[in-house]
């Protein structure tokens, strides 16, 4: 099997056993022993069939469209109830959960879920194993020389929380400098650690890469 992972792929320790370690490809991977080896203990819980979202406007093509099977999952959820519990949400807008420590896995999608919804993170209730917080967005029509953002930090804390709600549009018409400077500026003060902007032009696909710190930026 050929496992696709995301560039964030989440690495979630369990809370019941601090050698269980989950990562996440299009499966979920399980280890017993932090990491020295791994199983496989899901099918691919993505989408068999993605939808393209509306909002790509010009950049839907054929090729786009008849795409095989291309989601991952992107959050990853262990109860801290019960070891045997574990949800999972896909960057495609499907939710899944196992009760059996990754035996069967059972999807529990809400049919109001978009499919084109990215679940950026999934939380099992503290409470009641059978029940779960998830946080999720879907990307709008595309406004010409604007970009969506997710501000990835809502705040200070430990561990730190996850954004606040759904993206925000961002004006892309500054230069590269510019634009990561007004990245940089909106992130919480108390983020202001590092940030890497990659600029890729759609029609030659050459790519800039800027960066800066609380110390020092290129």
């Amino acid at each position: 099997m050929k496992f696709r992972f995301q560039w964030n792929a989440p690495i979630r320790i369990s809370p019941h056993n601090p050698d269980i370690v989950y990562v996440t490809s299009q499966v979920v991977h399980r280890s017993m022993d932090r990491g020295r080896t791994w199983d496989v203990i899901s099918p691919d819980l993505s989408r068999e069939r993605p939808a393209v979202p509306e909002g790509v406007g010009d950049f839907r093509t054929p090729a786009l469209t008849d795409m095989p099977r291309r989601g991952v999952i992107c959050a990853v959820g262990p109860s801290p109830l019960d070891v045997n519990v574990i949800w999972a949400g896909t960057d495609d807008g499907l939710i899944h959960v196992t009760r059996d420590g990754g035996r069967n896995w059972q999807d529990v999608t809400p049919p109001d879920l978009p499919q084109t919804a990215y679940i950026g993170c999934i939380e099992a209730d503290r409470h009641d194993p059978g029940r779960t917080v998830r946080c999720f967005f879907e990307y709008e029509a595309l406004t010409p020389g604007y970009g969506w953002c997710v501000h990835p930090y809502a705040g200070a804390g430990d561990p730190l929380p996850p954004f606040p709600g759904a993206p925000y549009a961002l004006p892309l018409q500054e230069a590269g400098a510019g634009l990561l400077q007004t990245l940089w500026e909106r992130l919480n003060g108390e983020n202001r650690i590092a940030l890497a902007l990659k600029l890729i032009a759609p029609q030659s696909g050459t790519a800039e890469l800027h960066l800066i710190n609380q110390y020092r930026r290129a």
